[in-house]
């Protein structure tokens, strides 16, 4: 059996990534030990000062991506030769999303942004995901879950922009999963849903590309 899988979950702001990471880990742990990196949205004094800025101010987005990309660079590295499976909070793909959304939309693509574009494709190259799960929720159900968690930072988020991103993840993260070959696993999230459902399907998607240590995991009847 295979260890040291790498399963990232991406979707749109507020669709439910971080509710269902512990449900999933906790599904997944029946077999191979598994073990989940968050953002830590609430946790890192940082993180929540640049996140706050991100949307405050669209000339200082690229600077929470980059430090969040360079970040998770860093922590992907860190696993290397790790036999542990890993759920990630977001991955590589979601910060191309970005860039497809914010980059040329809100700020002349120049400089840093293009830099920051090239750094996230080399860091895609270079971490290699197993699989991706795939949320997707209607922008209005996202924005009023982001509305009912009620961060701080979040407050100022316009609807027009989960709406926005929502097209840019349906539009270039089918692409970017074709396009670097990792398999995508598609879920509709718009009324959350069974973690147990989420693990069969991630695990029908391995058993395709030959990628058999997950659990026998049983679906909810009905």
């Amino acid at each position: 059996m295979r260890q040291g899988l790498r399963i990232a979950v991406e979707g749109n702001i507020g669709v439910g990534k971080s509710t269902l990471l512990p449900r999933l880990q906790q599904i997944l742990s029946g077999g191979a030990p598994w073990d989940v990196m968050s953002e830590r949205v609430d946790e890192d004094p940082e993180f929540k000062n640049l996140l706050k800025a991100f949307y405050d101010d669209p000339n200082k987005q690229v600077q929470l991506q980059s430090w969040i990309t360079h970040r998770r660079l860093r922590e992907f590295r860190a696993l290397q030769g790790n036999p542990t499976n890993y759920i990630f909070e977001r991955s590589f793909m979601g910060e191309l999303v970005f860039c497809h959304a914010n980059l040329v939309r809100h700020e002349k693509p120049e400089g840093p942004y293009i830099r920051f574009f090239y750094d996230v494709v080399a860091a895609l190259k270079e971490c290699r995901y197993d699989a991706v799960i795939y949320l997707k929720a209607a922008p209005d159900t996202c924005f009023s879950r982001i509305k009912f968690r009620a961060r701080d930072a979040e407050n100022t988020i316009p609807f027009e922009y989960v709406q926005y991103l929502n097209a840019c993840y349906e539009a270039h993260l089918p692409e970017t999963a074709r396009a670097h070959d990792i398999p995508l696993v598609t879920v509709d999230w718009d009324k959350f849903g069974s973690a147990e459902d989420v693990a069969e399907r991630l695990q029908t998607t391995l058993d395709f590309y030959g990628q058999d240590n997950l659990p026998e995991i049983k679906a909810k009847a009905g």
